[in-house]
């Protein structure tokens, strides 16, 4: 085709092409192509990936790069060894608890012996039980010379694999026997408990000798590193790590240059055991114990004389047969006595102070511009330091705790619970506890019976034991219908405590006479005074208002044990009597308080909880259940052990709530059932842990409300103890934030007086 073009006379041909053939191939030459396309690209990648590979392989065959490789996981291996003994520590006491429960002495902070090989532990008559293969920690010898123990590590006993540096060797270890496990109070086991003096690291590394004898590890875990001249033929003991158990042959500087190590010091293990939430509830229950046995010392008429606690381990208040079992002798160092003294601001009959961890350096009294390091390496430098010109409280205590003590004004400060290392408590915090005034269970007086001879309730604060009731039979019958409203009696503890969440306690009880009973009852400590009480008969002291003394004001929590059937009560018609749990019925009314099922009708919102029904067959697990086992009879002149844990188990912010498992477990004293005897005993854990096959016998899960107060509506405050809720402008007050514990009875004017001894009764809060 020709077109002319523009002007000028230029023009532009265009020709026509023929259309191209088209190409026409098969599906499978296709494919053929995808796959040859495709396997040009494989191709490609593998040879990216071998030149890759053999960069990579020939960079780390450089010495460096294998000698990094060897370190770190020499370095890895170390510390997974280091954390393995430490978590050992840490479980010891439960483990051997768990294991052997007649020894009752086995202390947190215990360390394995190394791994001898059974032909060795075989000549000496030593055979690991029952652990008996390679990685098992010898059994603990009677005849193991003091100093330092050195084999392999047992990586078996603490729940590792075998653990090898790398040169592929097994690690080996070193402990002071000081550390070696050992149940029995012969060897103190605490934070100041010192190593061996003569541990030696390996080449390159200084003599341990040197160091200050509290800095001294009390265990090192080593790398042999490779051997250099055949020394590590195969003995039948090691057919895992091969080698043999020969020391010489691993750990000889001369032989082998290579080691490397990893400490263990005093400081690392008590650090990490302070995180142990049943070892800070053992020290705060020893503390528990103690305060409450010298409180009723001087109840008695004791004298508490000042510096460290004086007790023997045998005291049958505080030693080593009471729970927590062992850790008085083990801790009482840490123990001082200052009598009078003032303690965050209250007088107190005397003051507990616990030392904590020893500091490092602390300014003396004085020159405060000074400062000495704290040294508790022996009982005579402990006492007493002459070359530094400092007492024993300079060794142990700090800051205006120790000026006070050294100055005799007697006034301290401080936490009263020993808690975990954090930016408010630290390792070396001085814990402080007062020693109130009066007895561990105070009298609430009901003024007509001292004209009738005598209170319903006496505390002998010298041998431990609370009486309920009274037995006066030469009381006519004027006399008795006359002061019909005056038989109600309570004892209280004369401090309330933070509830957290929760508390167990435990007692023992003993009728003497029958009568109508008595409740433990566990009232919110800020809305109850150490004289409040309810009324009588059927009240048992709990419920009502005995128009003498302010009634029990609720939240309350009471674990009823009844003898006598009242169908005021809804008691069920147990042959025996009952136990269970009660409340406080109705809000409006206190009477009540006690009666099974009440209130029937709940108001819709923040209702109190339902006293739990008491079902016509007893029923294990129910609200209520029979106090006889046998259903034979009031169970007479016979110990009654009792067993209460309340635990917190939700936290409601927004409706101001928390909910409980109360669990209650009572059982007759039997040689039968001498280790749940021994299980309720153990406040210090929980039954679930101790006798997990033993069920309560009475439970309930209480939803408990903040108490309401009134509108804090446009910035109205609320009153002290209250907080305003944004959700609906009223003012709460927080249901139990504190507790108190304490008995309460009455007695009917029957000419029958009952007469119950209530002994052993102690109490673990959890925080």
């Amino acid at each position: 085709m020709h077109r002319t073009g523009p002007a000028g006379g230029q023009s532009i041909t265009m020709r026509k092409e023929p259309p191209p053939i088209p190409v026409v191939r098969s599906a499978l030459a296709g494919r053929r192509l995808q796959r040859t396309q495709r396997g040009a690209a494989l191709l490609i990648f593998l040879v990216l990936l071998v030149t890759a590979a053999l960069t990579y392989l020939v960079d780390s065959l450089t010495p460096e790069a294998v000698e990094a490789r060897r370190i770190n996981k020499t370095g890895g291996s170390l510390a997974g060894a280091r954390d393995a003994l430490i978590g050992y520590a840490l479980q010891y006491r439960d483990q051997q608890a768990a294991q052997n429960p007649s020894v009752p002495y086995a202390m947190y902070g215990y360390l394995p012996l190394p791994d001898f090989g059974e032909s060795v532990n075989l000549n000496h008559n030593l055979v690991n039980q029952p652990c008996t293969t390679e990685g098992c920690a010898m059994i603990n010898p009677a005849n193991l010379p003091a100093g330092i123990a050195i084999g392999r590590f047992p990586w078996k006993t603490v729940g590792t694999d075998a653990l090898r540096d790398g040169n592929q060797e097994c690690l080996w270890y070193a402990v002071s026997t000081s550390h070696r496990p050992i149940n029995s109070t012969a060897t103190v086991m605490n934070w100041d408990a010192l190593a061996s003096p003569d541990i030696v690291i390996g080449s390159g590394q200084p003599d341990l000798s040197t160091v200050g004898a509290h800095e001294r590890p009390i265990a090192v875990i080593f790398s042999p590193g490779p051997a250099f001249d055949g020394s590590r033929a195969q003995s039948t003991d090691a057919p895992i790590c091969g080698g043999n158990y020969i020391a010489t042959n691993y750990l000889n500087p001369a032989l082998n240059n290579a080691q490397h190590s990893i400490a263990i010091t005093s400081k690392m293990l008590f650090d990490a055991l302070r995180n142990h939430a049943y070892f800070r509830t053992d020290i705060n229950s020893l503390l528990d114990r103690t305060v409450s046995c010298l409180r009723d010392e001087i109840a008695a008429g004791g004298i508490l004389p000042g510096g460290k606690i004086s007790g023997a381990d045998t005291n049958a208040c505080y030693g080593s047969a009471v729970h927590p079992l062992g850790y008085y002798p083990h801790y009482r160092e840490m123990i001082f006595v200052a009598a009078p003294a003032n303690v965050n601001g209250a007088p107190c009959a005397g003051a507990l102070l616990f030392a904590g961890q020893r500091g490092t350096k602390l300014p003396m009294p004085t020159d405060p511009l000074e400062s000495l390091v704290q040294l508790r390496t022996s009982a005579a430098v402990s006492a007493n330091n002459p070359t530094q010109n400092h007492d024993w409280q300079q060794n142990y205590f700090e800051g205006t705790n120790l000026l006070s003590l050294t100055s005799g004004t007697n006034s301290f400060t401080g936490p009263d619970r020993f808690d975990r290392i954090s930016t408010t408590q630290t390792a070396e915090q001085d814990i402080v506890r007062c020693i109130s005034f009066g007895a561990s269970l105070n009298q609430v007086v009901s003024p007509a019976l001292n004209a009738l001879g005598g209170q319903l309730t006496s505390y002998d604060a010298a041998n431990r034991i609370l009486t309920l009731g009274r037995l006066n039979p030469t009381l006519t019958t004027t006399q008795r219908t006359a002061n019909a409203a005056a038989f109600f009696g309570c004892s209280w503890t004369p401090e309330d405590r933070l509830l957290g969440s929760g508390l167990r306690s435990y007692f023992k009880f003993r009728i003497q006479d029958t009568g109508g009973g008595f409740t433990f009852a566990i009232v919110d400590g800020e809305r109850n005074t150490t004289n409040v009480c309810g009324a009588t008969s059927h009240h048992l002291g709990y419920s009502g208002n005995n128009g003498i003394t302010p009634a029990i004001n609720f939240p309350k929590i009471g674990i009823e044990i009844d003898t006598r059937q009242q169908s005021a009560r809804n008691d069920p018609a147990y042959t025996g009597g009952h136990f269970g749990i009660v409340y406080w019925g109705g809000e409006i009314t206190a009477d009540d308080d006690n009666a099974h099922s009440l209130p029937t009708s709940l108001p819709a919102l923040r209702p109190p909880p339902r006293n739990p029904v008491a079902p016509a067959t007893p029923t294990l697990g129910a609200g209520v259940y029979k106090l006889d086992a046998s259903l034979s009879q009031i169970p007479v002149n016979q110990d009654i052990h009792v067993r209460i844990e309340l635990s917190r188990t939700a936290t409601d912010a927004a409706e101001r709530s928390k909910t409980w498992l109360l669990e209650v477990w009572l059982l007759k004293d039997s040689a039968t059932d001498a280790a749940r005897i021994t299980a309720m005993k153990n406040t210090t854990r929980p039954m679930l842990q101790l006798a997990p096959a033993f069920a309560a016998q009475v439970r309930d899960t209480p939803r408990i409300y903040d108490v309401q107060g009134g509108s804090c509506a446009g910035g109205n405050p609320c009153p002290t103890g209250q907080t305003c809720s944004s959700s609906d402008n009223m003012c709460y007050a927080e249901a139990l934030r504190t507790a108190r514990l304490g008995f309460t009875t009455s007695q009917s004017t029957a000419a029958s007086d009952q007469i119950i001894n209530i002994t052993d009764f102690f109490t673990t809060w959890l925080p």
